[in-house]
Order: C-alpha cells, then sequence, then structure tokens
C-alpha cells in the first residue's frame, strides 16, 4: 500500500549556540522526565507526556525503574493518574526525592498510598469531591496569576448522580505541605511539599489539562509555575545540554512507514503509543547549530474507525 506524508512537512530549526552551549527556546529545555504509565488509561498520561514536550522536556514514558540510578537520570517523574505502587517503587521514588529529584502526582496519585503520600509529599488524605469550579490560594503555582475562581468546563472527570459537579480529587495538607487551591467548603484541592533536597506536587486537577479551564491561557501559566517552583534547583544550577531528540506525534493508529531526514531514509530511536498518540523520536543531534532539516514520517492511510466520526 503506497506511503503518504504524515501531517505535511515538518521543519526543524536548531538554534544557534552561545558560548558553545545550546541556546534553550524554553527554560525547562535540555530537562529529562519520566511519564508513568498508569494502571489504566485515562488520557491523563497523554496530555501530561505531551504538555511537558511543548515544554521542551526529553520525555520518556514507561514504568518506574528498577534502580536508582536509573530513576536519579530524570529531573522529573511525573505519576499522572496512578493510584498505587509496590513497596519497591515507593522506596525508589522517596530515594530519587530525598536526593533531590522532583515529583508530581495529578489527579490525587497515587491515590492508594497513603504513607507515601504522607511522608514524602505532604498530603493526609484524598477523596473525591464534586464542584464546578475552586479558588487558587496564594502559593508557587498561582504566582503572577490574579487570585479568584477558576471555572471548570462541563467535560472535566465526572458528573455525579445527585449533579452536585464534577468530580474532582480533595488533597488534604499534612504538616509542611502548601496548599494551593481550595473549594467553596474550603476543602483542599492540592499540595505542594519539600522532602529532603527534592520537592513534590500532588494536585486534585491537573494544569497540563488547558481544556478543562474556562479560561484559556489559565492552563499554561499554572503549569510554568509548577515546573519551576518543582526545578527551581536544577534551573539555578544550569548546566543542561539538549538530548538531540525531536519527537513527532501522529494519531495512534497510524502504522509508521519510512522516516526521513533531508530525504534520506533514518531509522526512527523509539516509535510508541501513549494513549491517543502515536510517537516517533528521531536522533537529530548530528545536525550542526543553525542548522534546518526537514523531517518526513511516512504513515498507512488510516481507516474511519467505529468510533471516529471523520478522518482528519
Amino acid at each position: 500500500m503506497p506511503m503518504k506524508p504524515c501531517l505535511g512537512v515538518l521543519a526543524l530549526l536548531l538554534l544557534a549556540a552561545v558560548g558553545g552551549r545550546c541556546a534553550f527556546a524554553s527554560r525547562f529545555e535540555g530537562f529529562s522526565a519520566l511519564v508513568v504509565e498508569p494502571e489504566n488509561f485515562w488520557g491523563w498520561d497523554t496530555a501530561v507526556l505531551c504538555a511537558l514536550e511543548d515544554k521542551g522536556f526529553d520525555v520518556t514514558y514507561g514504568r518506574i525503574p528498577e534502580r536508582g540510578a536509573e530513576l536519579a537520570r530524570y529531573a522529573l517523574v511525573a505519576l499522572t493518574i496512578r493510584r498505587s505502587l509496590t513497596d519497591g517503587e515507593a522506596a525508589l521514588l522517596a530515594d530519587y526525592v530525598e536526593s533531590g529529584g522532583a515529583l508530581y502526582g495529578s489527579w490525587g496519585g497515587p491515590m492508594g498510598e497513603p504513607q507515601f503520600l504522607r511522608e514524602v509529599c505532604g498530603v493526609a488524605g484524598t477523596r473525591s469531591v464534586w464542584l464546578h469550579a475552586f479558588e487558587l490560594v496564594e502559593s508557587p503555582l498561582s504566582e503572577g496569576i490574579p487570585l479568584g475562581e477558576v471555572v471548570l468546563l462541563e467535560h472535566v472527570g465526572h458528573l455525579s448522580a445527585a449533579a452536585r459537579g464534577w468530580e474532582i480529587v480533595a488533597v488534604a495538607p499534612a504538616s509542611g505541605g502548601i496548599p494551593v487551591a481550595t473549594d467553596a467548603e474550603g476543602r483542599c484541592l492540592g499540595v505542594l511539599n519539600e522532602h529532603g533536597r527534592g520537592r513534590t506536587a500532588v494536585l486534585g486537577f491537573g494544569p497540563e489539562q488547558d481544556k478543562h479551564y474556562a479560561s484559556a491561557d489559565l492552563a499554561p501559566r499554572m503549569l510554568d509555575n509548577l515546573l519551576g517552583w518543582l526545578l527551581q534547583r536544577r534551573l539555578a544550577e544550569g548546566g543542561r545540554e539538549w538530548s538531540g531528540r525531536l519527537s513527532v506525534a501522529l494519531p495512534a493508529r497510524a502504522e509508521v512507514g519510512e522516516v526521513r531526514l533531508d530525504g534520506r531514509p533514518v531509522p526512527p530511536l523509539e516509535v510508541r503509543r501513549v494513549g491517543s498518540l502515536r510517537t516517533v523520536e528521531l536522533d537529530v543531534s548530528h545536525v550542526a547549530d543553525g542548522d534546518e532539516v526537514t523531517v518526513e514520517v511516512g504513515y498507512q492511510p488510516i481507516r474511519p474507525a467505529r468510533n471516529v466520526e471523520a478522518v482528519v
């Protein structure tokens, strides 16, 4: 079956070097992140992964490594909607944060680990609540954002049977935990915490989910604040280098064929499926600073599926 170009043609322009180092377009470029695969797909992992890649992170999607040395190479670990951890995973993550790592758990995750949440994340407990809006309180998450009501759109979470609102996770702060948001009844919806040399954030909502908020520019500002606080020490240290990896996204049902750089076939580093996306990772570290290359990805024509109304 003939192949056709994916999403047109993507041109990559590498920025010129400054002082022998890459001039990063984003303050987070050069950082590596691990997005941990959840027990059940909910789409949250895809949103976090894409948001981090948009910020310039070199993102790995998969399971928690079995050895601390492998985990330590990540500047950030995102648990998304994962509910539970094995004893070994909990111990590795606790050591990772204590040694200076940054941990982000969205939607209250890991909700099934009360001891880990209390001792590492400064969270005394989690439970589902229903609401249509919440308020940011003064914290690193709200820096530069006017405090006030944050209105949720109607497709957030699940609508309760009693029509009390949309399901969100309440996150009670333990000693030392910094609340970041509350609902109308004063229930906390997110906690920041410092543990050893590292930092954690456990939120009952997702700043990476811009489609969840009535104010379109609110989510990117919250996410930038969140990442800036979690990685404050690493940002100050500097010394980052870009991995030289480029990620191109396709629909998940796409069957990837030939990949070309400037018309020459190249083998992809990795082809993976994450939620509704299939991503193709390429090595472009050999491209000189300031040079431009054209990336083409071929895929089999996507046919309409039972639950797809149209093929784009």
